[in-house]
């Protein structure tokens, strides 16, 4: 596969060389600018079509279907989903695993979700961790009433999930150390969902 793309927001986390990834973005300058624009135009056409010609299953706005056209649902890629939450509901990355068999590794530092996660998506290897700038220092993580809207932002998680977030405990990983701990030589796709991180 040999076109990759990161996605979602992020924060404050940086990446070693040997795991960076081609950015999906604007103008980058110099002469390749020119066919960069003209091939982001004609993606762009065909981005519309796609998304006019196909239902979304799993996430939550069109990024499951942007996500398929950007791959061409080719088959058997390996994703990294950062914040993932509930196994299904919301999920970018479900339709990827489900349908096209590409092998996973998610992450989010909530535990609660895994009950959900063994139940609907077994072969998905789910780390319990945030993911942050230092390996094995414990950090403060605020769940809201709904566990959706977590962050390691009381003001963020009690914004998405009103008042009396719950402070909890939880490890920090670097994305590095997670890439290697499960053996991770390449990822076709990053997804992040981190509010207030």
């Amino acid at each position: 596969m040999p076109k990759s793309v990161v996605g979602g927001s992020c924060t404050g986390i940086s990446f070693s060389p040997r795991y960076s990834l081609p950015v999906v973005r604007g103008d980058s300058g110099g002469a390749e600018s020119t066919e960069a624009r003209s091939s982001e135009s004609r993606t762009r056409v065909n981005i519309v079509d796609f998304v006019k010609a196909n239902e979304k299953l799993y996430s939550q706005h069109n990024e499951e279907l942007i996500i398929r056209h950007f791959f061409e649902d080719e088959r058997e890629g390996v994703f990294v989903d950062v914040g993932c939450a509930y196994p299904i509901k919301l999920s970018t990355t479900y339709y990827l695993e489900k349908h096209l068999g590409w092998t996973r590794v998610a992450i989010d530092a909530f535990a609660y979700y895994r009950q959900f996660w063994e139940k609907d998506r077994p072969d998905t290897t789910l780390l319990t961790n945030a993911v942050g700038n230092k390996d094995d220092a414990w950090v403060v993580f605020h769940v809201a009433v709904e566990p959706s809207p977590c962050s390691l932002s009381k003001i963020q998680a009690e914004q998405w999930g009103g008042p009396d977030a719950v402070p909890i405990r939880v490890r920090m990983i670097t994305l590095n150390r997670a890439l290697e701990n499960q053996g991770l030589e390449r990822i076709d796709l990053l997804s992040m969902d981190i509010e207030g991180a």
